[in-house]
């Protein structure tokens, strides 16, 4: 049970962590997007609609897997990028 609790609480607080970071890559995938991908694929709002699968989490790994093949290998930027073109606002 202890270990248990602990592992929840773990859980939590990478949840937590990853929620308060979230914003910031978005922004910092903005950025990426800008520079690396507006030139062919144009506004980053027009093709959030063709993003395949059902969940958020489904979206972002599809798109990080589509990205580490497509002109973005670094793991860093792609996730910069997941972020904003997967991010509510």
């Amino acid at each position: 049970m202890i270990r248990s609790a602990a592992n929840v609480a773990a859980a939590l607080a990478v949840a937590l962590a990853a929620a308060l970071c979230y914003p910031a890559l978005a922004e910092e995938g903005a950025d990426d997007y800008a520079a690396a991908c507006a030139s062919c694929h144009g506004d980053a709002e027009e093709l959030k609609a063709g993003l395949s699968g059902e969940t958020a989490d489904d979206r972002a790994v599809a798109l990080d897997a589509f990205l580490e093949n497509h002109f973005a290998p670094d793991a860093d930027t792609r996730g910069r990028i997941v972020a904003y073109r997967t991010s509510a606002g």
